[in-house]
């Protein structure tokens, strides 16, 4: 058994500015272990030294982890983090809205999305802390750990109330680097106040981007606007709308200008860098009349209270911030009429943009909307439902709106269909038809759809890697099997570390890599095959029924919450891998012995009531109806009412959401309780 020094003391990045604080606990403990999870050479050298000159019995150590890998009972510690942060937040939440300073931030913006943006600016400053609390209570029941544990954490003020719920006192946090917290707080400030400042002097625009008195739309840009694969204006082409009334909004490290020209679409450009250049000196000048006249407008949207503690003058910064980039995208938007932003991201990614938009919009009586993308993880926490910006959503089915109780900024839930009509309309790939149309002994054709993976998910580089493993095995083993795969990202798939399978599968001439998988449609795999199984949940596989055929989720976390357990358990969704592929064995040698294999008939209606290619359409019809009643001086109820009205009338009342009529439901999950 190793030697137990008298502290633990694990920090997230072991660098210049954590080794002092690092080197003094140490020296009070005359001795210590120190876990990192990064470190800087410089730090390196440093520690090496103390151990060669044995100033103090010191033991350096890189922790290597994967939390899909590492396991609190039956489930991964990187799912248990997801839902122990979700109570961790709520509570600092609560917390957080008791103080006066955010009661008067309330009295500006609305509640529910100043809650949905704190509870992220929450999440992104203590997730380091509360990961790094995970991986030290596992080494605790795993490895032979010291029970007196030290948490090293970048500071921030919310290190106080993250110990405060967490109820585990065995482990204590302690902070570094104040001063450098305090600093990047400063550079926000002038970062924002630059933003203002230069605001439409560092803006670029197309050449057609003419302003007009109609109002316009604007489209974040995510997927681009090829419609053979997934696109931003899926909904545009039969909407009816204008090409002059729409606007491409993105950030000049996002897409390039010559790829907007070719569809000849106004776009425009908002600089990420803080520093920005000026055009010239009159644009210089003009810009800052309008700052001081544009600032003078928003004197009321200040913040008079005063902030005593740390906690509160977090509070102040951060509600300071979202004001300020509120003033910008108010500016943006009545510079440019635009009334409607529409968006294909969750909500997630730059959510102090997403909110900050949404929030303008509400000023200005304009709306947001955004679509699902993905299907539903969990009825807890799906990242789309749970923190999205959005006042209008467009959803494929039932089965999202089902859960839309997860959001408080949701006003309706719109079911539109899958919304690429490509998916309807394809034809088997050659590589399939080449097994299909062979003379010889009839071939099984199996797609498979990964997912991206990382240490910090629950989906790992290991369980990937034995999902393909066990499909070659049987692949190598049975020359009657095909095998097309889908990869959602190929460098990752190189990466798995599978390459002597991955050359024996590939002799057999049965094993087909697609080519050039960003954006394309997952469908194309799955047409002609016999069945397509994709690592749960699995998007690729959704959008595989929906397009008419066959397919199962391989649930290799094990989500024992996910809602197809509750109707199709080793029907459309395993959880162990060999069941599944015997449930397949046994399906080929005889389809009738597994007749409810990969059949989603009893549920795809929930999935897409409609499957027939329109859904774009219905979205575009639904932001004309929008555009229309705002040109014709409605305000935004009036004319959400109208569109909803006009929507329910075309395709059912059924198809229409009032989210605040609607409940999370019971979700069958029960309270994390590690550290209790």
């Amino acid at each position: 058994m190793k030697e137990l020094l008298p502290v633990e003391i694990w920090v997230d990045n072991l660098s210049f500015l954590s080794f002092y604080r690092v080197f003094k606990i140490a020296f009070k403990n005359r001795g210590a272990s120190i876990r990192f999870l990064g470190i800087k050479s410089f730090a390196y050298k440093l520690v090496k030294l103390i151990e060669m000159l044995n100033i103090m019995p010191v033991k350096v150590e890189k922790v290597t982890y994967s939390l899909g890998d590492m396991k609190l009972g039956e489930r991964s510690v990187a799912m248990a983090l997801r839902f122990e942060m979700i109570e961790i937040i709520d509570k600092i939440l609560e917390n957080l809205k008791r103080k006066e300073i955010y009661k008067e931030i309330i009295k500006f913006v609305p509640e529910e999305k100043s809650e949905e943006y704190f509870a992220e600016k929450i999440r992104l400053e203590i997730y380091g802390a509360v990961r790094l609390l995970f991986i030290v209570f596992w080494h605790q029941g795993h490895k032979n750990s010291n029970k007196n544990n030290v948490l090293l954490c970048r500071y921030s003020p919310l290190l106080k109330e993250v110990e405060s719920v967490w109820s585990y006192s065995a482990i204590k946090i302690e902070s570094y680097n104040k001063i450098g917290y305090y600093k990047s707080l400063i550079k926000d400030k002038i970062r924002i106040f630059l933003k203002e400042y230069f605001f439409f002097t560092s803006i670029k625009m197309s050449d057609n981007a003419k302003l007009t008195s109609k109002y316009n739309i604007a489209i974040t840009y995510a997927e681009g606007f090829d419609l053979n694969k997934r696109s931003d204006i899926s909904w545009y082409p039969k909407s009816k709308i204008d090409k002059e009334r729409i606007f491409v909004l993105f950030s000049n490290n996002t897409v390039s200008e010559k790829e907007l020209e070719k569809i000849n679409i106004r776009w425009i450009c908002l600089p990420t860098a803080p520093l920005l250049k000026l055009t010239n000196i009159n644009n210089l000048w003009r810009n800052a009349v309008r700052f001081f006249r544009d600032r003078a407008s928003w004197e009321t949207l200040k913040l008079n209270i005063k902030s005593e503690t740390s906690l509160e003058i977090w509070i102040r910064n951060n509600g300071g911030l979202l004001f300020s980039y509120i003033k910008l995208w108010v500016k943006l938007f009545k510079y440019f009429n635009i009334k409607i932003v529409f968006t294909m991201g969750h909500g997630s990614g730059d959510f102090l943009q997403n909110i900050s938009q949404s929030i303008a919009l509400d000023f200005l009586g304009g709306v947001r909307i955004g679509t699902q993308r993905s299907v539903v993880l969990t009825k807890k926490d799906t990242n789309y439902l749970r923190r999205n910006t959005n006042d209008i959503f467009f959803v494929w089915g039932q089965e999202a709106a089902g859960y839309s109780g997860l959001s408080k900024v949701f006003r309706n839930l719109i079911v539109t269909g899958y919304p690429y009509e490509r998916i309807f309309n394809l034809s088997p790939l050659a590589e399939i038809l080449q097994y299909k149309q062979n003379n010889g002994k009839k071939k099984f054709i199996i797609s498979l759809f990964d997912d991206a993976y990382s240490n910090d998910i629950w989906l790992t580089k290991n369980t990937v890697g034995l999902f393909y493993k066990k499909f070659l095995e049987w692949l190598i083993e049975d020359e009657t099997i095909v095998i097309v795969t889908k990869e959602k990202d190929s460098k990752l798939f190189n990466q798995l570390e599978i390459d002597n399978i991955v050359s024996r599968a590939n002799r057999t001439n049965r094993f087909v890599r697609l080519d050039n998988v960003c954006g394309r449609f997952p469908s194309e795999a799955s047409i002609g095959v016999d069945m397509a199984v994709g690592i749960a949940p699995s998007t690729p596989i959704a959008e595989s029924v929906i397009a008419g055929y066959k397919g199962v989720h391989c649930d290799i976390a094990k989500h024992p919450f996910q809602q197809y357990y509750e109707w199709g358990y080793e029907k459309v969704i395993f959880d162990d891998i060999d069941r599944l592929i015997a449930a397949l064995k046994r399906y080929k040698e005889n389809p009738h012995s597994e007749p409810e294999l990969g059949d989603w008939s009893s549920y795809i209606d929930r999935l897409d009531p409609f499957r027939d290619g329109r859904g774009g359409e219905r979205m575009g019809t639904y932001m004309r109806w929008l555009l229309e009643n705002f040109d014709q001086g409605k305000n935004r109820d009036e004319a959400i009412e109208y569109a909803n009205e006009m929507y329910k009338r075309q395709w059912g009342k059924d198809k229409v959401y009032n989210a605040a009529e609607l409940t999370a439901g019971d979700s069958g999950e029960s309270r994390m309780t590690f550290f209790r």
